[in-house]
């Protein structure tokens, strides 16, 4: 039979996203994407398993070089915030964000969030912005972290959590 076997890729970038687990990601074309996570490394025991991360870092395959997105911030900007145990997908140039936890102060979210690509590169000097999506139907999943979710013919599918 066939064998397979991991190899590490050596990453090129001098900047890398922290070591993060329970974090969202999802490729779209030669790029992987990551939000959130838990980075374990630097949390004290008082903060165990509370969401750390709110950034939104990208992977191109073929120069195998991390950029973090230049994203707004601050007082009264949506974001999806500090959030673990989420799913995330790319639909029509668009990165979507979708339930897990943002801590215990604030539990679980079922807001779809949304972040318009337009042309993201490294020279952008206008930060994207997250927005919540108004949703078409009454129908939607209970909120949820750690679960399952797949894009498949223009529709979002969750599973477990």
């Amino acid at each position: 039979g066939r064998v397979s076997v991991w190899n590490q890729i050596p990453c090129m970038s001098k900047t890398q996203p922290p070591s993060a687990q329970y974090q969202a990601w999802t490729r779209s074309g030669r790029y992987i994407y990551t939000h959130g996570g838990i980075d374990f490394m630097c949390v004290s025991p008082l903060e165990h398993r509370l969401p750390q991360l709110d950034e939104v870092w990208r992977f191109h395959m073929d120069t195998r070089k991390w950029d973090r997105l230049d994203i707004r911030k601050g007082i009264g900007i949506v974001t999806p915030g500090l959030r673990a145990g989420h799913s995330m997908f790319v639909f029509r140039n668009c990165l979507y964000v979708w339930g897990g936890s943002a801590g215990q102060s604030t539990g679980h979210d079922a807001k779809l969030y949304r972040l318009r690509m337009g042309t993201v590169s490294t020279n952008n000097t206008k930060p994207l912005a997250w927005e919540v999506v108004k949703l078409k139907s009454s129908m939607k999943p209970p909120p949820r972290e750690e679960h399952a979710g797949i894009l498949y013919k223009e529709k979002y599918y969750v599973t477990g959590g």
